[in-house]
């Protein structure tokens, strides 16, 4: 029928998968829970804590001289959550990876582990030597030795906001 307004659609469920740690993440919970979330709903957010990976990422921005966030996301969020009211809910779950193959410089495995870990294509043969052996050594001391093999810390948060 012309005339009617088109009915404003809202969302049961807003999720960010390990997506928050490349946007402003206060604005963007802000804006989800406010605007897009519908009464009952929830906004999922899944995170990594500081584990292995959190070492080499803080590794590879104080090389290229950004100044990183000395607070865990996680507390962040539900900083913000206790701030705006927001009921809450965290989850968090500690396993290990195996990163033994990461020191193979001729496994395909580890070269494809070293990529994930730096976010790049082919770190192993386009990094910076110095970069390469700084990053197999913090993985080294960040890594116990179990049944032969190198196991490192992983962590992750599931945090649940409802409207």
């Amino acid at each position: 029928m012309e005339g009617q307004k088109e009915p404003i659609k809202k969302f049961h469920i807003v999720h960010f998968l390990h997506s928050l740690y490349y946007i402003d993440f206060e604005l963007a919970l802000t804006h989800c829970f406010e605007n897009e979330l519908c009464g009952g709903g929830a906004v999922v957010c899944v995170i990594d804590g500081k584990d292995l990976l959190y070492c080499i990422s803080k590794l590879r921005k104080r090389r290229q001289g950004i100044v990183s966030e000395s607070y865990e996301r996680s507390e962040k969020i539900i900083k913000i959550a206790n701030d705006n009211a927001w009921k809450h809910e965290i989850y968090s779950q500690e396993y290990s990876i195996d990163v033994t193959d990461v020191f193979d410089e001729k496994s395909t495995e580890g070269n494809l582990l070293l990529d994930f870990f730096t976010h790049t294509l082919n770190f192993r043969e386009t990094a910076d030597k110095q970069l390469l052996e700084d990053l197999l050594a913090l993985i080294k001391d960040n890594t116990t030795v179990k049944d032969g093999k190198l196991l490192g810390d992983k962590s992750e948060s599931l945090i649940l906001l409802y409207k």
